[in-house]
Order: structure tokens, then C-alpha cells, then sequence
């Protein structure tokens, strides 16, 4: 089981690394935090589920986003806050909480 937490700095601008890094640890979730996506920008490496919060006023700043493996069973989970988060329950060797 491998999960992987990253301050990616942008998305877009690390998205060729995020990518090499799934290639060499092929991690069973990706937590990502500062990814500075807008709508318009949300897409995931092939075999992975992105599940992210962007800012409320659209700009890219701040933003955080989970990738799941495509196969493993998961939920998001609603969370009632005024920060960005996001959160998801996925089943691996056991349930975890992210």
C-alpha cells in the first residue's frame, strides 16, 4: 500500500513530475496540496480519480486534490467547512480515511 502527499506548487506546472512519480511508486492515493487549478484545469493521470476543492472565487491559488486509483472502491465524503479540503474513504488492506 502506497499513499503519496505532495505540496505540488501547481498542478499544470507539475504535472509531467506527478506523473514520473506515480510511474515510480504507483501509490494507491496521491494527496496534493497548493495545486492552483481553476475549473477549467481539472484532469488526472490515466488510471486515477481527482477529487479537489479550488478556491470559491475561481482563481488559481491555494486548492487541494486527491487522486485515487481508478479501480479501488471509494467515497468522497462531504465535509462542512470554510477551508479547502477535501476528504475520501478508500478501501485498501483496510478502510482508511483520508
Amino acid at each position: 500500500m502506497a499513499i503519496v502527499q505532495w505540496n505540488i506548487r501547481g498542478y499544470r506546472g507539475n504535472y509531467h513530475e506527478l506523473r514520473t512519480l506515480i510511474a515510480d511508486t504507483n501509490p494507491h492515493c496521491v494527496c496534493l496540496q497548493e495545486t492552483k487549478l481553476n475549473v477549467n484545469d481539472i484532469y488526472s493521470p490515466r488510471g486515477y480519480d481527482i477529487l479537489n476543492v479550488n478556491r470559491v472565487d475561481g482563481e488559481p491559488h491555494g486548492g487541494v486534490a486527491i487522486l485515487v486509483r481508478s479501480e479501488l472502491p471509494y467515497t468522497k465524503l462531504n465535509l462542512t467547512t470554510d477551508i479547502q479540503a477535501v476528504a475520501v474513504r478508500v478501501q485498501l488492506d483496510r478502510l482508511y480515511t483520508e
